[in-house]
């Protein structure tokens, strides 16, 4: 919109953002978003009543997005979504890149985006849909999305896993539903590629790539 925009956003472990439905209605919305660099590790939730549905949270950064909070849009009727829209990425098994420093000003030590597994799984055991898409930098980053850690998710309902990478997809790890369908897309505008011995497991939903 016609906001300015920030170039630094930082959510902090202990932060929480809520735009829940209180007795009716659906879940709200929470963006999140800067130009250079957003680190999300606090918690955010858009929870929909129990007749109606989920709402929607985007955390995302034009360019670095540090991404190991918790976040939960689910309602009673549909689950919600939960939006991260980067640069190049990385799905990774912990937060190891995401240290800042400085007080009122502050300077990012963090060098290419990441996302938590977990925090992948949380969302989607949690009820919700998970999208992660990438754009073309003004950096010369491209937009990829590499799965380096494993995705393994229990969800109790249909869900849903999207990746839509500007450029390449490299799986390397595998994703798995264990409990109840979990429907898979892979587009990328460049080439996905799947890693020797990696699986691939929807118990029944849909694989689209």
């Amino acid at each position: 919109g016609p906001e300015p925009n920030a170039s630094s956003t930082v959510i902090l472990e202990g932060a929480e953002l809520t735009a829940d439905a209180l007795n009716t209605g659906d879940g709200g919305r929470v963006i999140v978003w800067s130009d250079n660099y957003t680190n999300f590790a606090g918690s955010i939730t858009a929870l929909g009543s129990e007749t109606g549905n989920g709402g929607f949270v985007e955390t995302s950064s034009k360019l670095n997005l540090q991404a190991f909070g918790s976040v939960d849009a689910s309602g009673g009727n549909d689950g919600g979504i939960w939006l991260l829209d980067p640069a190049n990425v990385e799905i990774v098994s912990g937060s190891t890149n995401t240290e800042i420093s400085g007080t009122n000003l502050f300077t990012p030590n963090a060098t290419g985006a990441q996302i938590g597994a977990a925090n992948i799984v949380s969302a989607l055991e949690g009820g919700n849909n998970v999208y992660v898409t990438t754009q073309n930098s003004d950096v010369n980053e491209a937009g990829t999305i590499t799965v380096s850690a494993a995705v393994s998710t229990a969800n109790t309902s249909t869900r849903e896993l999207v990746l839509f990478a500007s450029e390449d997809i490299d799986v390397n790890a595998d994703i798995t539903a264990t409990n109840s369908k979990l429907n898979i897309t892979l587009r990328a505008q460049g080439d996905v590629t799947l890693g020797t011995n990696v699986d691939l497991t929807t118990l029944g939903g849909n694989l689209t790539v």
